[in-house]
C-alpha cells in the first residue's frame, strides 16, 4: 500500500473525528449556558451533522477499509454520533430548563433508548433505511428549545420518540440512497439554511421561522410513513433479490447492483483451489466458508451474527482480474415468476488475505443518469436496486474495461483454516 493511499485514508478518518471536536465545543457552550451559547451549540450540532452526512462518501473514495483494515472507522463514527445526536442535545435540554425540575429525570429515557438503538446491529439497513426512531434528539432539542412549547408537549414528544425507538419501522436514510433520496437531500440543504437563519437571527423572528422550518421534518416523517405502508402492501411478482443477502452483508453501501445474466460462460469459468477455506472479516463479524461445489463451482456458506445462508459461486477471469459470480444454490425453487439474479464480486487473493469489492451503486446510478454508462444496459427495480440487463458477452466486455471507480472499497477477509 502506498504512503499516499495511507495518508488519504487517515485524512478521511481525521475528517470524521472533526465531529468529536465539534462535540467538545458543544459541551463547553452548554456548560457556559445562556441563549447565545445554546444557539452556538446548535450551530455546532449542524456542523457535526454535515460531517456525518459526508464522511462515508469520503471514506469510500479513500478506500479506508482496504488501506487501514486495523482501524474501525464505523466505531469512531458511532462514538461521535452518540454524543452529537443524543447525549449533548439532552444535556442542553436539561441545562436550559426545558423540562421542569420535577420532570427532568425523563431525559434519561431517550439517553437509554438511544443507547439501545445505537447498539442494534441492523439499526441501519442495507437498502437505505433506519429501523426505529433514528436518535434525532438534536432535532427534538432544537424545536423544544426554540419554540418554548408547554411542558406537557415536550414530555409527550420525548416519550413518543423513545417508544418509536423500539418499533422497527423504516425511516429514510437519504445519504445511503433509497426512495426519495434526492428530494430528502435537497430539502435538507434548504432546511439547513433556514435553521442557520433561525439560530443567527436572534430571538425576534426565531419562533416564526422555526415553525416554517417544520415543513421539512414533517415531510421526512410523511415519506417514511409512506414507505412503511407501501412495504406492507402486497407486492407484484418481481426479480427475486433474496440472493442479495450475501452482497448486502459484505457491503454497507445501501442499494445494490445485480445482473440478470451471469458474468461467466462455459468456456470462461475457472476454478482456483486457493479460494477454498474459511475466511473471516473480523471488523464486521462475518465469516465465509468456501468449499468445492459441482463441476467448477464453489459452495459459499455465509454467516453473520444472526443467520447462515448458502450460495453458489462461479469464478471467472478477465484481463488478469478475478470475478466471483454469486447466485442462489442450484436446486432452489424460486417459483415460476421469480428470476435468480447474479451478484458480481471482484476478488483479489494474496496468500491468506482475500479482498472482495462489489460494483459501486452510486457510480453506476450516476453513469445511468448522465447516460455515460454505454453498454451494458441497466435499469432500476422497484427497490432502487440497479439491475444490469446485458447478455453475458456484453457484460464481460464491459467488466474488462470498467474503471476502478466502478467498484466500491473492498472488504478484507483473512484465512482462518
Amino acid at each position: 500500500m502506498t504512503a499516499n493511499a495511507k495518508l488519504l485514508a487517515w485524512l478521511a478518518h481525521l475528517y470524521t473525528a472533526m465531529g468529536l471536536v465539534a462535540a467538545a465545543g458543544m459541551a463547553v457552550l452548554i456548560v457556559h449556558g445562556g441563549d447565545r451559547s445554546f444557539r452556538r451549540a446548535f450551530i455546532l450540532m449542524m456542523v457535526a451533522t454535515a460531517i456525518d452526512a459526508t464522511d462515508g462518501w469520503l471514506a469510500r473514495k479513500a478506500r479506508v477499509k482496504e488501506v487501514l483494515p486495523g482501524f474501525d472507522g464505523r466505531a469512531l463514527d458511532d462514538l461521535i454520533d452518540f454524543h452529537t445526536y443524543t447525549s449533548l442535545p439532552l444535556l442542553l435540554l436539561w441545562r436550559a430548563g426545558v423540562l421542569p425540575d420535577g420532570l427532568a429525570w425523563l431525559l434519561l429515557l431517550p439517553l437509554l433508548s438511544s443507547a439501545y438503538g445505537f447498539s442494534q446491529v441492523h439499526a441501519k439497513t442495507d437498502d437505505g433505511f433506519f429501523l426505529g426512531f433514528p436518535s434525532y434528539w438534536n432535532i427534538v432539542a432544537f424545536y423544544l428549545y426554540v419554540l418554548h412549547v408547554p411542558a406537557w408537549v415536550s414530555v409527550t414528544l420525548i416519550v413518543t420518540c423513545v417508544i418509536l425507538t423500539f418499533v422497527p419501522t423504516p425511516y429514510l436514510y437519504a445519504t445511503r440512497g433509497g426512495p426519495f433520496a434526492r428530494l430528502i437531500n435537497v430539502g435538507a440543504a434548504i432546511w439547513f439554511v433556514l435553521l442557520g437563519w433561525v439560530l443567527l437571527g436572534g430571538a425576534g423572528d426565531s419562533r416564526t421561522l422555526a415553525v416554517l422550518s417544520l415543513i421539512y421534518p414533517s415531510m421526512y416523517l410523511a415519506l417514511s410513513a409512506a414507505v412503511t405502508v407501501r412495504a406492507r402492501a402486497p407486492s407484484p411478482p418481481r426479480v427475486d433479490l433474496l440472493v442479495l443477502f450475501l452482497l448486502a452483508a459484505i457491503t454497507a453501501s445501501g442499494c445494490l447492483v445485480v445482473s440478470l445474466q451471469p458474468a461467466y460462460d462455459a468456456e470462461s469459468v475457472v476454478f482456483d483451489e486457493a479460494l477454498v477455506g474459511v475466511w473471516e472479516d473480523t471488523a464486521d463479524g462475518y465469516k465465509a466458508t468456501i468449499e468445492r461445489g459441482e463441476w467448477r463451482s464453489y459452495k459459499v456458506t455465509f454467516t453473520d451474527r444472526f443467520s447462515t445462508r448458502s450460495f453458489q459461486g462461479n469464478l471467472t477471469k478477465l484481463g488478469g482480474t478475478s470475478f466471483l459470480d454469486v447466485t442462489e444454490m442450484r436446486g432452489t425453487d424460486l417459483g415460476p415468476y421469480l428470476v435468480p439474479v447474479h451478484g458480481i464480486v471482484r476478488l483479489t487473493l494474496a496468500r491468506d488475505t482475500l479482498t472482495a469489492a462489489l460494483l459501486d451503486y452510486d457510480w453506476l446510478t450516476r453513469a445511468m443518469t448522465a447516460r455515460s454508462l454505454g453498454r451494458p444496459a441497466a435499469a432500476m427495480d422497484d427497490r432502487r436496486n440497479a439491475v444490469v440487463t446485458a447478455p453475458t458477452s456484453e457484460l464481460r466486455r464491459w467488466l474488462l474495461r470498467a474503471p476502478a471507480d466502478a467498484f466500491e472499497a473492498p472488504s478484507t477477509f483473512t484465512r482462518k483454516d
